[in-house]
């Protein structure tokens, strides 16, 4: 597969390669230039941890205590931590609100991503495979980020992971081809932060490390040789372990215990077993040129010599694939509990790896195309040929990139809801718990560092038993609503509940004064409920939050 080019050439696939990074840099930034507020349920929960852990870490550390969790009093941080910590980093570096910063940041910082990308693919090929795999990954792959391996300028944090993948098997091919203990080191450490990323990544990369060891094992036929190989390896696996320490402390604090699977095991409706032939029909038909492209690299692939990147790249594709089967299929067929508790992420967090390989494969069918024309004719002409090809592609798909994220310009907090997250902030303790609908413990609640009884189900803390909180949250709702003040305050007390946020149309109509709540701020549909005392204005130290 690996093509011989001149050094000048070389140079001028890397400048196209740029090129191409800031053209989707220039397209995020358009996106985002105007706004001051992120999209989605998933940037409300990253935006509260970041906050969480601004305000929570230095005491932590102090105490050597775990962080606290995002949502529920009393209980442990669970979530993948390293971009909600970055983003706090961010917000504390450029003194903005963190919202503006969620906003405006992950313009930049996901651009780790596509050079990842391009990097690995250029080891692990050559760089005209990876200048069109490139292309395909940025400007053609036809599903939204959310959902796919490609940039995205959003608080996203599939594609802020995905820059960790792509440098960890950069760094495992590095490893491979000089066996030192620095490069090992090297490969055990991008291993174990990928793990602070998203665990979904390091579930792949797990895999793909493992039967290349196998292989490697397999390779090094003289024992002498084998032991060296065998302590590389072990010595990846513990650099990585150390490295993923920070957080795998909620797993030790919780002794392994999963309570609640929804975190793990969400699905979206269409990718159910129900739907495996729709889910197989989408993704050969959303565009077949990507599609065929990736097939003709298969193939190509398959046919070419043994190499590490024909290892690696199938690897990566055969394991992201069994990992989706399994968190979207096999999950739910299985009449057996233990199945469920080995699920390891949502399956769409494995659906992006998957795209992300045909990428490369299509950068691998493509250059093999161009190779197959070129061998006909006397020039040296695949240079060229690749970037008349890409140009092509992008041609014809960029009304479709445009609109591709076209669901990020969602529109921002109206006045009212502002003036309540505000007043949540400024005048409601740290130690706040309130009552309110699912949906604004995380939008409304979450996102100030105030607790809540309860969260929807695939936010909620996967160690904490979600049906009895839900119990009890209905059971506050139905005994405040028929004023049965002894019920709801036993039930409120156990989870101290200190405020109650009511959504007209969404929760019942509560009356000032009833179970000895106070009416303290009212901005129509958003009414809150008291029943200790608040912060006096004169003594509300908070920062803005908008």
């Amino acid at each position: 597969m690996n093509g011989s080019l001149s050094r000048v050439h070389t140079r001028l696939v890397h400048g196209g390669a740029v090129l191409l990074v800031l053209a989707a840099l220039a397209h995020g930034l358009a996106m985002t230039h105007s706004r001051d507020w992120p999209d989605g349920p998933d940037t409300f929960r990253d935006i509260g941890a970041a906050e969480m852990m601004r305000e929570t870490i230095g005491p932590a550390l102090h105490r050597r205590t775990p962080l606290p969790d995002l949502y529920y009093r009393d209980e442990v941080f669970w979530y993948s931590p390293l971009m909600p910590a970055l983003l706090a980093a961010s917000a504390a570096i450029a003194r903005a609100p963190m919202h503006l910063v969620a906003t405006r940041i992950p313009v930049f910082w996901n651009l780790g991503g596509p050079i990842a990308f391009y990097a690995c693919a250029a080891v692990l090929f050559d760089p005209i495979v990876a200048f069109v795999a490139l292309a395909l990954f940025l400007f053609v792959e036809p599903f939204p980020a959310r959902e796919a391996g490609t940039y995205a300028p959003a608080l996203i944090t599939s594609s802020f992971a995905q820059g960790f993948f792509y440098l960890a098997l950069l760094a495992w091919a590095y490893l491979r081809r000089n066996a030192g203990v620095w490069s090992a080191a090297a490969a055990g450490f991008v291993l174990g932060v990928s793990f602070l990323a998203h665990t979904a990544v390091t579930a792949i990369l797990a895999g793909v490390f493992s039967v290349d060891t196998v292989t490697w094992l397999h390779e090094s036929r003289p024992p002498r040789e084998q032991m060296r190989t065998a302590a590389l390896c072990a010595l990846v696996a513990g650099i990585g372990i150390i490295a993923a320490a920070p957080a795998m402390i909620p797993l030790l604090h919780y002794r392994f215990q999963i309570r609640e699977l929804e975190p793990f095991v969400f699905l979206d409706p269409g990718m159910g077993p129900a739907h495996a032939m729709d889910v197989l029909r989408v993704n050969l038909d959303a565009n077949r040129v990507f599609t065929g492209a990736a097939a003709i690299g298969l193939i190509a692939l398959l046919v070419q010599p043994a190499s590490i990147g024909r290892r690696l790249t199938l690897a990566w594709s055969a394991l992201a694939l069994a990992l989706f089967v399994w968190a979207a299929w096999v999950v739910r067929l299985a009449t057996w509990d233990w199945v469920a508790r080995l699920a390891i992420a949502p399956a769409h967090h494995f659906l992006i790896y998957i795209r992300a390989a045909e990428s490369l494969l299509g950068g691998i069918g493509i250059t093999a195309l161009i190779r197959l024309a070129q061998s006909r004719t006397r020039f040296a002409a695949e240079v060229p040929l690749a970037a008349c090809a890409i140009a092509a592609l992008i041609g014809v798909n960029f009304s479709h990139y445009r609109d591709r994220d076209a669901h990020m310009r969602q529109p921002e907090f109206s006045d009212n809801q502002k003036a309540a997250v505000e007043w949540i902030m400024s005048r409601a303790d740290s130690s706040s718990v309130f009552l309110a609908p699912e949906n604004t413990g995380v939008s409304m609640i979450g996102i100030v560092r105030r607790k809540t009884v309860l969260v929807e189900p695939v936010f909620s803390n996967p160690y904490v038993e979600w049906a009895p909180r839900f119990e009890a949250w209905q059971a506050m709702w139905a005994s405040l609503e028929a004023k049965n003040c002894g019920e709801f305050t036993r039930r409120a007390d156990q989870f101290d509940v200190t405020h109650v946020l009511l959504v007209d149309g969404m929760t019942p109509a509560i009356a000032d004064g009833a179970c000895g709540f106070r009416k303290v701020f009212e901005a129509a549909p958003f009414t809150i409920l008291s029943r200790v005392p608040d912060r006096p204005v004169s003594e509300t130290t908070a920062r803005p939050f908008f």
